[in-house]
């Protein structure tokens, strides 16, 4: 596959994907049940309720957006425990029909909790679960993809890619790892997390001459063999907690700024310039995340998808410019 992207095209967000043996990624990673991540991701407390699911009114209508708005060819939907199994089910079933071949289902769960830490955390399913997992989503659902979501590097859960790999041979990759950690053996793609490469510097002109060698560096992170698709970012960091916004604050729901304009063209860029075009496959970005700080702002991202309107509030901006570059490629 060949990947010679016009950098010059490509800053002024109106490039075409060339010619290929399919079409770019433009991906999202988001709830499946569209609803926050606490009960399974957080805390696998039984007394924590589960989250009201959507009807398969509201599904059709964020399928709507997401497609047609946001420019979205796959979705990583995100089963982290909140929901049992068979709602789950009935769940990316109603998905897959609202989708309407014009993305992709790729069921994604989440291996360990995040109840200890970066180190460490509870396996939120057996491998008994995931192999009947695999095997579900192949043989009923028609996935072209399984995938495993962390975003804290190098946990033990190498069980898990066996466990999904006794139930079905669909490729499988983990969504969320960091830019400098290794695949684990039996991954056969990857969601790049570019979060602290893409963020730094309030001002472009900084960040073009300071931050983006970061963002090349790594990109060119060596994955053998690994499929690659890198994060485009709406949630930048608090730029006020250093002079020149290149130092990365602490992590802050409340604080952290929106992406400034221009960067994801920018970031983009530099991306499609660095990878290697034969395993380069395309760009996604973190809706959890987005989520999260929409909440943490008195907005709800969800809301507005299940009800069928685009996202307005204070990340707004970035995400369009990603829905920009997405429509670019279709």
């Amino acid at each position: 596959m060949t990947m010679r992207l016009s950098l010059a095209l490509l800053a002024a967000c109106a490039w075409a994907a060339p010619a290929q043996d399919g079409p770019m990624e433009r991906s999202f990673w988001l709830s499946l049940t569209l609803s926050p991540t606490v009960r399974g991701y957080w805390t696998q407390d039984p007394s924590v309720p589960q989250p009201e699911p959507p009807t398969a009114q509201e599904i059709a209508a964020a399928a709507e957006v997401l497609t047609e708005h946001y420019g979205a060819n796959r979705l990583y939907l995100l089963h982290h425990g909140q929901c049992e199994a068979d709602a789950a089910r009935d769940l990316l079933r109603t998905w897959k029909r609202a989708l309407g071949g014009r993305a992709e289902v790729a069921p994604t769960f989440l291996p360990m909790d995040y109840s200890q830490g970066l180190d460490a955390g509870a396996p939120v399913f057996s491998s008994r679960e995931l192999t009947e997992w695999a095997a579900w989503c192949d043989a009923e659902l028609g996935a072209p993809a399984l995938a495993l979501y962390d975003v804290y590097p190098n946990r033990p859960w190498d069980w898990a890619i066996t466990a999904l790999r006794w139930g079905s041979d669909l490729p499988i990759g983990q969504v969320g790892i960091q830019p400098e950690e290794t695949p684990k053996a039996g991954l056969a793609f990857v969601v790049v997390d570019t979060w602290g490469g893409v963020s730094a510097y309030r001002d472009n002109q900084e960040w073009l001459a300071a931050g983006a060698e970061t963002l090349r560096r790594w990109v060119r992170h060596p994955r053998p063999g690994v499929e690659q698709v890198f994060d485009l970012i709406c949630v930048a960091w608090d730029y006020d907690y250093s002079e020149d916004g290149g130092t990365a604050p602490p992590y802050d729901d409340d604080r952290d700024d929106p992406l400034p304009t221009g960067r994801n063209r920018l970031a983009a860029s530099v991306i499609a310039e660095a990878a290697d075009p034969a395993l380069f496959r395309g760009f996604s970005s973190d809706l959890i995340i987005l989520q999260a700080h929409a909440l943490a702002h008195g907005e709800d991202l969800y809301g507005d998808l299940r009800a069928g309107a685009p996202y307005r509030g204070l990340f707004a901006e970035p995400l369009e410019e990603i829905a920009a570059i997405y429509h670019a490629l279709r």
